[in-house]
């Protein structure tokens, strides 16, 4: 239990750099924005998984 509790935060916090980085690399001045939708919508596509 507690080890998938870590699990998913440490792939939250990924999956937030990652996609921040993807985004400022392409269009900085949409960054913020964007970053944001993509975090949404991977962290929705994972909730909807489990």
């Amino acid at each position: 239990m507690l080890y998938k509790t870590v699990g998913s935060s440490f792939l939250a916090i990924w999956v937030f750099l990652g996609g921040c980085v993807a985004v400022f690399g392409r269009r900085r001045w949409r960054a913020d924005r964007n970053c944001n939708e993509v975090v949404y919508q991977r962290m929705l596509a994972k909730l909807s998984m489990d």
